[in-house]
């Protein structure tokens, strides 16, 4: 057996270009040799520079199946050697995903593979409870298709959601595509494009005596940009990415034959010490010429906490969501984050009229850092603006699945 040497032991970025003589990985039990090496940037015999190490660590982080990424560099009888240790997630997990929130009680329960074949490719199935409807999810998404960086994802849902005016009974069949600029390498500069088919029937609400919108079918597709990238480190997240989204839609309903919609979502996180992470998003969009349910509804459980679930329907809005969040507690089966946050921003309602809504608030995320995405969060808001059906300062609850954004 050869003997090793330790030559240096850091984390990323190599302090200066180093020539890597081989690359050799441990830990892995179900993830395959070739699906961690795809995402190599550099080959056995490359002058390795700390911008090419660091992206191969930060590939391997962001694909999702590993609690643990340690890239090493050791000498092995003078080869310098590549040691990648990982630490593959259970690939296999229950879905118990939950949220309530804004009067409304939303579940998700059914299974996932985040690691299907061994290629990192994920699928879920699971059963769908809003409120007192029932409904399904089925997805297959491909992280590398045809073995390239883009992304494939097949989606097949039917949801019933209450809103304030009426219960939407919608299918979907939903189609994206998700691949590098031309020239790119390190996922900051990604184009995209969604197709989606839908089919819509209503129910009225008890409580509203109007006639609902009557059934339609709907197509819409579009591109969309997103420029930089948001990175994975265990419980934490730095960086963050701007999308730009365009789509453009008919429909079967002769008063909206046709709508167009544009969207823009930005993220961004700053890693702090050891243990906080700031965190920041916004979110901003109008849509034209669109059916109802097509347009924006905003509160409770979408983009601002304290206020009832889709109390405000808009044709355009910009919503930001601010958090401080704190590793108290981390071990491998289980973690501990309070958090603090202030959500808030400004619409034009279809009614013609413009509101404001702001809310603050704090919680407790309890996390499972061997299963991705998963643990659980309780969080209480205090909107500091009254809406149609939220009192100012009057608490809000939240309780969900790994993070609000």
């Amino acid at each position: 057996m050869l003997t090793l040497f330790a030559l240096a032991v850091f984390a990323a970025p190599l302090p200066e270009p180093t020539r890597i003589d081989e690359v050799r990985f441990e830990g892995l039990w179900l993830t395959h040799e070739a699906t961690v090496r795809r995402e190599q940037t550099f080959a056995p015999g490359d002058e390795v520079t700390p911008e090419a190490w660091g992206l191969f660590e930060t590939r391997l982080w962001n694909l999702g199946v590993f609690s643990r990424v340690d890239l090493q560099l050791v000498e092995e009888e003078g080869k310098k050697v590549a040691l990648v240790k990982l630490e593959d997630v259970f690939p296999l997990a229950p879905i118990l995903f939950f949220q309530f929130g804004g009067g409304q009680f939303y579940l998700w329960l059914g299974a996932m593979y985040a690691n299907l074949f061994g290629r990192a490719m994920q699928t879920y199935a699971f059963y769908q409870r809003f409120g007192a409807y029932n409904g399904f999810h089925v997805d297959l998404m491909d992280p590398r298709l045809f073995n390239t960086r883009t992304k494939g994802k097949v989606e097949v849902e039917y949801l019933p959601r209450p809103r304030p005016e009426f219960l939407q009974l919608r299918g979907a069949v939903r189609l994206s595509f998700e691949t590098n600029a031309p020239g790119v390498i390190d996922d900051q500069l990604r184009l995209g494009v969604v197709v989606e088919g839908t089919t819509d029937a209503f129910g009225a609400r008890d409580e509203d005596p109007a006639p609902p919108p009557p059934a339609s079918l709907g197509l819409r597709a579009g591109p969309y940009l997103r420029v930089g990238r948001l990175d994975t480190d265990r419980l934490r997240f730095s960086r963050g990415f701007a999308e730009l989204r365009a789509t453009a839609g008919a429909t079967s309903a002769p008063q909206y034959p046709v709508w167009n919609q544009v969207e823009l979502e930005a993220q961004w996180f700053i890693e702090w010490g050891s243990r906080f992470n700031f965190a920041s998003r916004l979110k901003a969009g109008a849509v034209y010429s669109a059916r109802p349910q097509d347009r924006f509804y905003l509160g409770g459980l979408d983009a601002v906490r304290g206020y009832q679930d889709s109390e405000f329907r808009a044709f355009s809005h910009a919503t930001a969501n601010v958090e401080l969040r704190f590793v108290a507690f981390d071990s491998t089966w289980f973690a501990v984050m309070p958090v603090a946050f202030v959500d808030g921003g400004v619409m034009v309602r279809d009614t013609g009229n413009v509101a404001a809504v702001a809310s603050a608030g704090a919680g407790l995320h309890l996390l499972i850092p061997r299963i991705a995405m998963y643990g659980g969060r309780v969080e209480v808001a205090f909107p500091f603006v009254p809406g149609p059906l939220s009192p100012a300062f009057a608490p809000g609850f939240n309780f969900g699945v790994w993070h609000f954004f």
